[in-house]
């Protein structure tokens, strides 16, 4: 009798095995659970919590229509305050506490570059919030990008200086921090002012910083012909109103993270003429996509049209849609794997022209080659579009 109840069990205790074993950390039947690295505190903060808000509102509207495949999206949060080590932490926790399925974040370039060890050893899918070449550059087979990246950024705004406004010989200068992602930005500088032959000179100015003079006099005395910024918003805007208030006339550049109505807003006058790209429509723009997108978050949050959400609401709810299409195309049987070969089908994705086609492959996750030129509007605070969706001349 006792051999024959442990034949009998046998059968169920290796039923059991295997359905135990075959589980996805952080998929249920009915709940997939993301977890997000955020800097909603710290240097970054006010644009961090656009993409932030952008991001939820994409998953609450999600949820609304039955969620993915019949499973609704749980998102778990934690803030890294733009630190390094609080961003490792997060990360931890959120894997192996919070036992989440995928990521979005984290938000800086130096945070994301620290974890690429460990997304690879967990073989965890992630959107980091970060445009920096190094996340696809060589491939990292579970990072997907969901932006132009800073580099290419930089190439189109060498490609408008001297392909579109047939510049002769001009003096071109950077603006940027000395962290990760303002190093990226300055060594492409490098490389396109040699690939066109021209003059760069470099000022750096820390993240934090309340005031730029001794940037903007030495600028000055370098008397540049065009300025790139590639900076975070509220250095970027000190240093357009100290340039302004020190006579430093120049034409101003700036790259995706300062291409943006917040920009023009904190610096007023001073941002009039500045040129800039970017890869993601903005919240008034008169786009069905963008129109939609106004629509589902006015109905979450009445009343809240203006002041109008910045071009880093945009990006959210774009990282949220392209994760939510990749889960979508790996439909029921949800892991690691088959999501990853999922996202590797999606091709010219665009959230209906909020922004540039996106395409993924097995042997490229940039996704984003595409950016579009804006210019400062600063009676109605805010940045419009020009031209078309563009890659750079030298990829």
């Amino acid at each position: 009798m006792k051999n024959i109840s442990i034949f009998l069990i046998a059968p169920f205790l290796l039923f059991c095995y295997s359905a135990i074993s075959a589980e996805t950390r952080g998929v249920t039947k009915d709940t997939i659970k993301m977890g997000h690295i955020t800097a909603d505190t710290g240097p970054i903060a006010k644009d961090s919590q656009s993409i932030t808000e952008g991001v939820r509102n994409y998953i609450r509207h999600i949820n609304e229509q039955g969620g993915i495949n019949g499973r609704k999206v749980e998102l778990v949060s934690e803030d890294s305050g733009y630190s390094i080590p609080r961003a490792m932490s997060a990360f931890k926790k959120l894997l192996y506490k919070d036992m989440v399925f995928t990521f979005f974040g984290p938000t800086s370039t130096g945070e994301a570059t620290a974890l690429l060890s460990q997304i690879a050893k967990e073989k965890v899918v992630t959107v980091p919030i970060t445009a920096a070449e190094t996340m696809s550059k060589p491939l990292k087979r579970y990072v997907f990008g969901a932006s132009l990246s800073y580099e290419a950024a930089i190439r189109i705004l060498f490609d408008y200086v001297m392909e579109d406004l047939k510049s002769k010989n001009p003096k071109i200068a950077i603006v940027y921090p000395d962290v990760e992602f303002g190093k990226v930005g300055r060594t492409e500088a490098r490389i396109q002012a040699k690939i066109y032959g021209v003059e760069l000179h470099e000022e750096i100015l820390n993240m934090g910083s309340l005031e730029a003079t001794s940037q903007v006099l030495s600028m000055k005395k370098y008397n540049p012909d065009f300025v790139i910024l590639h900076h975070v918003i509220a250095p970027a805007s000190i240093f357009l109103r100290e340039a302004r208030k020190f006579g430093l006339k120049t034409n101003f550049l700036t790259t995706i993270t300062d291409t943006n109505l917040d920009t023009v807003t904190m610096s007023k006058e001073a941002a009039r003429g500045t040129v800039g790209v970017n890869c993601f429509r903005s919240w008034y723009e008169d786009v069905p996509a963008v129109k939609k997108m106004r629509e589902i978050t006015l109905r979450f949050h009445p009343g809240t049209d203006k002041p109008y959400r910045s071009e880093y609401y945009t990006a959210g709810w774009i990282i949220a849609t392209i994760f939510s299409e990749g889960m979508k195309r790996a439909g029921r049987d949800l892991n690691n794997e088959t999501l990853l070969q999922a996202m590797e089908t999606i091709k010219e994705f665009g959230g209906g022209g909020l922004t540039g086609p996106i395409s993924y492959s097995p042997t490229d996750h940039r996704g984003h080659v595409y950016g579009m030129l804006y210019k400062a509007d600063v009676e109605n605070g805010i940045v419009v579009s020009f031209g078309n969706w563009r890659k750079p001349l030298h990829p």
